[in-house]
C-alpha cells in the first residue's frame, strides 16, 4: 500500500508575505520618523539663522529665515519673531494678526510664558497702530471707504498701517468727501467736524471712559494742548519738582541736626551742652515741618498739573485697557 505525502506550500508563502509586510511597515514608520526629525532640524537651523541675521541687522534675511522655519514647523516663538519682522516693515496690521495667532497657539498648549510675551508685544503694536475715527450721521446710502475698502462699522475706529490713506465718503454712489491723510505711529485721524468725544473704541481693547468734559477746541488745530494749559502745566510741574527737591533737602538736614543734638548731649549726661542741644533740636523740628509742608505742596501742585494736562489734552488722546493673562495694561493713545 503506497502513502502519499502532501506538502502544503500555501501557508509558508503567506507567512513570508506577512513578515515582509510587517518589515515594510516598521521600515515605513522609521522612515517617517527620520523625515520628521529632519524637518524639525531644518526648522531649528532656519530659526537660528534668523536670530543671527536679526542681530546683525539683516532684517530681510532674518524674516525670510523665520518664514522658512514657520513653514517647516510652526511654533509660537517663531511667530513672535515674524510679528517683529512685520512691525519692523511697518505692517502693524499683519503683526497684530500674527500675534493673535501666537496667543491662541500658546493658550492651547498652556504656554503662559510665551503667551504673555505675545500679549505684551500685541499691546505695544496696538498702541502704535494709527486709527481713523468717524463722526458721521447715519443716512441711507452712506458708504465710507478707506483705500477702496468699505468700512462696516462707523462707530468703531478703524486700525490702519502708518502711511498715506484715502478716505472717501459717498451717498447713493455720489462722492461727498475725499480726504488724503498721512498717519504716523499712534496717530488718530477724525473724519467729521464734531466736539471732542469722551472716548474712541480701540480694536482689541476695552475703552475706559474719559473724565474730560466736552471741548469747543477745533480738532483741526495743530497737535498739542492749548497754550494756556500747556504753560500752566509746565509751570506747575517745575514748581512741584522744586518743592519736592527742597523738601527732601530740608528733611535730610533735619535728620543731621538731630544727630548733632544727640551728640551734643549724650544719654549718659557726660559733657552735655544743653543750650546747644536744645537749639539743634529746635532747628531740626523747624526744618522737618517746612520739609513736610514742601512735599505736601509738591504733591498738590503735581495733581493740579496732571488735571490741567488732562483737561487741555488733544481730543484724540484716550485711555485703553489691554487685558493679559495676569491682569491688564493701561495704554494712553494719541498726541501729547
Amino acid at each position: 500500500m503506497s502513502r502519499r505525502v502532501v506538502i502544503d506550500r500555501g501557508r509558508p508563502r503567506a507567512g513570508v508575505a506577512g513578515c515582509a509586510l510587517l518589515v515594510g511597515l516598521i521600515g515605513g514608520v522609521g522612515s517617517a520618523r527620520a523625515q520628521g526629525a529632519d524637518v524639525a532640524l531644518r526648522a531649528a537651523e532656519a530659526f537660528d539663522e534668523g536670530l543671527a541675521r536679526k542681530e546683525a541687522g539683516d532684517w530681510a534675511g532674518a524674516c525670510a529665515a523665520f518664514a522658512e522655519s514657520e513653514r517647516l514647523a510652526p511654533a509660537v516663538t517663531v511667530e513672535i519673531n515674524l510679528a517683529e519682522c512685520a512691525r519692523h516693515a511697518g505692517d502693524l496690521l499683519e503683526a497684530t494678526a500674527i500675534l493673535r495667532r501666537a496667543i491662541a497657539a500658546a493658550d492651547a498648549k498652556g504656554d503662559r510664558v510665551r503667551g504673555d510675551k505675545a500679549r505684551l508685544d500685541l499691546t505695544a503694536v496696538i498702541a502704535l497702530t494709527p486709527l481713523i475715527a468717524f463722526d458721521l450721521s447715519p443716512e441711507p446710502g452712506l458708504i465710507v471707504t478707506i483705500d477702496g475698502r468699505a468700512v462696516a462699522d462707523l462707530a468703531t475706529a478703524v486700525a490702519v498701517n502708518p502711511g498715506r490713506h484715502t478716505v472717501v465718503v459717498a451717498v447713493d454712489g455720489a462722492e461727498r468727501m475725499r480726504r488724503d491723510v498721512e498717519l504716523g505711529p499712534s496717530a488718530i485721524e477724525r473724519i467729521g467736524a464734531t466736539p471732542r468725544a469722551s472716548t474712541i473704541p480701540v480694536p482689541g481693547t476695552t475703552a475706559l471712559p474719559s473724565a474730560a468734559p466736552p471741548s469747543t477746541e477745533d480738532d483741526t488745530a495743530p497737535a498739542g494742548r492749548p497754550r494756556r494749559f500747556r504753560v500752566a502745566t509746565i509751570g506747575l510741574g517745575l514748581g512741584a519738582f522744586a518743592l519736592a527737591a527742597g523738601g527732601s533737602y530740608l528733611l535730610g538736614r533735619a535728620y543731621q541736626l538731630t544727630d548733632d543734638a544727640e551728640a551734643a548731649c549724650p544719654d549718659n549726661g557726660a559733657g552735655c551742652d544743653a543750650p546747644r542741644a536744645n537749639a539743634l533740636w529746635a532747628d531740626a523740628v523747624t526744618r522737618s515741618r517746612i520739609g513736610v509742608g514742601a512735599l505736601a505742596g509738591a504733591g498738590v501742585m503735581a495733581g493740579v498739573a496732571a488735571g490741567l494736562w488732562w483737561i487741555g489734552r488733544p481730543s484724540a488722546t484716550s485711555l485703553a485697557l489691554a487685558p493679559t493673562a495676569r491682569g491688564g495694561t493701561v495704554v494712553v493713545r494719541g498726541r501729547f
